[in-house]
């Protein structure tokens, strides 16, 4: 979804100063005195209007829950008390923008922070902010050089701090998850990590660790825990109200089948021919079930 927000800004000049004022809608620049140190523009236009960076972009971690800071992306400008209008665009669903006047010359500043609800997976997030200067309210005279264009971009990804005191070791490689993970397990048989995941979808997956390759398979609903077996070679999954067991071979014909329980899973274990189910309640006497 874009927002597209159209900002008036009028100019009012006071004795034989440049002093500007603004009125309508929003506030921000259209005049001003002109910095000694750099060129003024042709009287009644704008001139030097650019960006400050080259793009704005904000790194989160997976597991972050406060709120981040917003960036500051300026468009600075001469107008030499030159009234101007303005409209920005951006995507509503990435991020949040805001403007002030700048005080350092007539451009303006615009506040950027990315949602944080509901939580993205890892990943790269990318739009851009594009900002049109006018000459007129209707704007049919664009400055020259307009629309001014900011790529930003939201880096998404397992970006936690080592603990104080730790040393931290370089991994050998490493790979970004597009999704997350509530249960991990190696099977040997296999070679491979066995992962489960609520977000984007509910999944199981078999990281096949000799091609590199990954298998998934569909879970009906959100899993809260997982066990493999000792075989290597299946797996049990726990859910609010149900259990899984799966197949973890390749092509098998029936790979995952559920099993209701009275209760909310908090955890399972695959022991044998046997899935056991443990309660999810805290702080309260638990049961548990198996099936055979």
């Amino acid at each position: 979804m874009l927002v597209r927000a159209l900002q008036r800004l009028r100019a009012a000049f006071l004795g034989l100063g440049v002093l500007a004022m603004a009125a309508g809608c929003g506030g921000g620049g259209g005049g001003g005195d002109s910095s000694g140190s750099q060129p003024s523009p042709q009287p009644g236009r704008i001139g030097a209007v650019a960006w400050a960076q080259s793009a704005v972009r904000a790194d989160r971690d997976v597991f972050a829950t406060s709120m981040q800071p917003a960036l500051t992306a300026s468009l600075t400008m001469q107008s030499a008390g030159v009234a101007y209008w303005f409209q920005y665009n951006y995507d509503k669903s990435l991020a949040n923008v805001s403007y002030s006047p700048r005080t350092a010359d007539n451009g303006l500043d615009f506040n950027i922070s990315f949602s944080v609800f509901p939580a993205r997976a890892p990943g790269s997030y990318t739009d851009t902010l594009s900002v049109t200067v006018c000459y007129d309210e209707a704007c049919k005279s664009e400055v020259t050089g307009s629309p001014f264009k900011l790529p930003i971009r939201l880096e998404v990804g397992y970006l936690a701090s080592a603990e104080e005191g730790v040393e931290q070791l370089p991994p050998a490689q490493s790979t970004v998850l597009n999704h997350d993970v509530l249960g991990a397990s190696y099977s040997a048989a296999l070679d491979a990590v066995i992962t489960v995941s609520a977000r984007p979808e509910p999944q199981l997956r078999v990281h096949d660790l000799r091609s590199g390759q990954t298998r998934s398979l569909p879970l009906q609903t959100v899993p809260t825990s997982l066990s493999v077996g000792a075989d290597g070679l299946q797996a049990a999954i726990g859910h609010d109200g149900a259990v899984s067991l799966v197949d973890l071979r390749a092509g098998a014909a029936f790979p995952v089948r559920r099993f209701d329980v009275p209760m909310a899973v908090g955890s399972v274990l695959l022991a044998g021919t046997r899935i056991v189910a443990v309660g999810a309640q805290a702080f309260t006497q638990n049961s548990f079930y198996w099936v055979d």
